[in-house]
C-alpha cells in the first residue's frame, strides 16, 4: 500500500443499499489504490486502520465498480508509462508512480506543448499567459516528439494557447509526423530506420523460434568487430570489440537471459566470459538478466560476479509495475572507473525502462589484482604407480565395512579408507592460474612447446630456442 498515486477527478458511484461512510479525501484515496489494481480486502483492513471506521468489503467494490464504468473505453498504451523519477534502492519501494492521464491537466498541456515549442515557451503559455505564435513552433518534424503520435495524446488541448497561424504550423507538423511515422534518435536526430543512414547493425535472430534475438546499431563512426568465437548458441548473448579512437579497446556484450532459464546457463556464460577475459581485461556487459538486484542475489550469481570482478552499476529499478519494482537490467564492468552517467531513463514503450551509460575516454584500465589470478586444487599423478596404489587399497581393512549397520557411517568408512590410499599416491595440490580452464585452440603440444621454449631460454641456448 505504500504506493499512493496522485489525485484524479473520478466521478463518484453511489451505494444502492447504504451511504458510503468515507469523506471525499478518503475515498479519493480508496479510487486511486483500486486503480492500481490494490488486492481489496488488504485495501479494506488498510482504511479501517489507517481512518478508524468501519468499512465492509462491498463498500470498496461498489467504489471500483464505479472506476471500471468510467475507464472501459479508456487506452491502455500511456496508462503503462509510468513516469518514475530516479532514486535510490531504498526508496524504491517508496515512490510515487503518475501515469500520463493521471496528470493535472495543465501539465499535460506543458509536456504536449514542449514537444512543439520547447520547455521555457511552454511554461510562460501555461502559467503566465503567454500566446504562443507561429515562429515559436517547431517546423523540422524529426526535432518533435513521436509521443505526439500516441492515442492518449489529445493535441486539440493545446489549441486555446496558441494564434490560428502557430495551431495550422501545429497540424502541419502532426500531420507529417503521422504521415511518415518516422522514429528519431534523440542525440543525431536522424531516422534509425531510414535506407540512408548514418547507423550499421547486427543481428542474431532466434533460431526455430518466433520473435526476439538481438540487433545492435552502431555508428557508422565507431570502429567494431564482431566476436562471433565467443557466442555460444545455447544462451542469447551477442559479442562485439569496440575499438574507439584514442583509447584501448573493450569488448562489448549484450545478454538476455530468460526467467525461466536452467542452471545450466550459468554454466555457459561463464565460459563466455572466461574466453573474453583471456582477449581483453576491460569487458563491458549490457542486458535483461533477470535477477532482481533490490533483493539478495542468488548465491551462484554473486560468487560469480566476485570471483570475475564484475562490478554492477545501475542502481534505479528498471522495471516497475502497479505491483512490483525491481531492478533486473544491468550493466557489469570489470573497469568501473571507465563509465559515467549510469542512468536509468524514465521512458518505457515496453515494460522495462532503458539504461544506458557512457564510456570515459580518459579513464585508465585498472585492473582487480586479487582477482586476476584464481586458485585451483587438483590431483597430482605425476609420480602415480598403479601397482602400489593396488597393492596398498589392497591392505585397507575394508573388512570392518561389514560390521558397520548403519548405511551411512558404513559409506564414511569407505570413503575414507578409499581417499587416505589416494592422497599418499595422488595428493591434492593447490596452484595459482590466470584462467580456470584454457582456450579450446591450446592444446597439450602447444603447453609442451612452451615449457621447452622457457627451458631453453633459461639455459640461454640460442639455437635450440629459436628451432621452437
Amino acid at each position: 500500500m505504500n504506493i499512493i498515486m496522485k489525485s484524479m477527478k473520478f466521478v463518484s458511484s453511489t451505494c444502492q443499499n447504504r451511504d458510503i461512510i468515507l469523506s471525499s479525501e478518503e475515498r479519493q484515496d480508496v479510487e486511486n489504490m483500486l486503480k492500481v489494481n490494490a488486492n481489496k480486502k488488504m485495501l479494506q483492513n488498510f482504511v479501517m486502520q489507517k481512518n478508524e471506521k468501519k468499512v465492509v468489503l462491498k463498500d470498496v467494490h461498489d467504489i471500483h465498480s464505479g472506476i471500471k464504468k468510467i475507464d472501459k473505453d479508456r487506452p491502455s498504451q500511456l496508462n503503462d508509462w509510468v513516469l518514475l523519477s530516479n532514486m535510490s534502492r531504498m526508496q524504491a519501494r517508496k515512490t510515487k508512480c503518475i501515469t500520463f492521464d493521471q496528470k493535472a491537466s495543465k501539465e499535460t498541456d506543458v509536456i504536449v506543448l514542449e514537444w512543439f515549442v520547447g520547455k521555457e515557451i511552454a511554461k510562460s503559455a501555461v502559467d503566465d499567459g503567454l500566446v504562443i505564435e507561429e515562429e515559436h513552433v517547431e517546423t523540422r518534424p524529426e526535432m518533435v516528439s513521436t509521443l505526439c503520435l500516441d492515442k492518449l495524446v489529445n493535441i486539440r488541448l493545446i489549441e486555446k494557447y496558441c494564434t490560428k497561424e502557430a495551431w495550422k504550423s501545429i497540424e502541419s507538423i502532426y500531420c507529417i509526423k503521422d504521415e511518415l511515422n518516422l522514429y528519431i534518435c534523440n542525440f543525431c536526430k536522424s531516422d534509425a530506420d531510414a535506407k540512408e543512414t548514418r547507423y550499421s547493425n547486427e543481428r542474431k535472430d532466434r533460431e526455430n523460434k518466433k520473435g526476439g534475438g538481438w540487433i545492435v546499431y552502431f555508428d557508422n563512426d565507431i570502429k567494431y568487430e564482431r566476436m562471433t568465437l565467443l557466442q555460444n548458441e545455447n544462451i542469447e548473448t551477442v559479442w562485439f570489440k569496440i575499438f574507439p579512437k584514442h583509447k584501448e579497446s573493450f569488448l562489448l556484450c549484450f545478454v538476455y537471459r530468460p526467467p525461466n532459464s536452467q542452471t545450466s546457463w550459468y554454466t555457459y556464460f561463464e565460459n563466455e566470459v572466461v574466453k573474453g577475459l583471456s582477449i581483453n581485461d576491460n569487458i563491458l556487459l549490457m542486458g535483461d538478466f533477470n535477477i532482481d538486484f533490490l533483493k539478495p542475489l542468488p548465491s551462484k550469481w554473486s560468487t560469480y560476479i566476485t570471483t570475475y570482478g564484475l562490478h554492477q552499476m545501475v542502481v534505479d529499478p528498471t522495471r516497475v509495475t502497479s505491483t512490483s519494482v525491481t531492478l533486473i537490467d544491468h550493466i557489469y564492468s570489470t573497469n568501473p572507473t571507465s563509465l559515467i552517467n549510469v542512468i536509468v531513463p524514465s521512458y518505457a514503450p515496453g515494460d522495462h525502462y532503458p539504461v544506458s551509460c557512457t564510456v570515459n575516454k580518459f579513464a585508465k584500465l585498472i585492473k582487480d589484482k586479487p582477482d586476476s589470478h584464481f586458485e585451483i586444487k587438483y590431483r597430482n599423478f605425476k609420480t602415480f604407480n598403479d601397482e602400489m596404489f593396488l597393492q596398498d587399497l589392497s591392505n585397507q581393512p575394508f573388512d570392518i565395512i561389514q560390521e558397520i549397520n548403519d548405511p551411512n557411517e558404513a559409506m564414511d568408512m569407505w570413503y575414507y579408507l578409499l581417499v587416505n590410499v589416494l592422497d599418499k599416491h595422488a595428493p591434492v595440490v593447490t596452484r595459482r592460474v590466470k584462467n580456470k580452464c584454457q582456450p579450446e585452440w591450446y592444446t597439450n603440444e602447444i603447453g609442451k612447446s612452451k615449457f621447452q621454449r622457457d627451458y631453453f631460454h633459461k639455459k640461454k641456448d640460442t639455437e635450440n630456442y629459436k628451432k621452437i
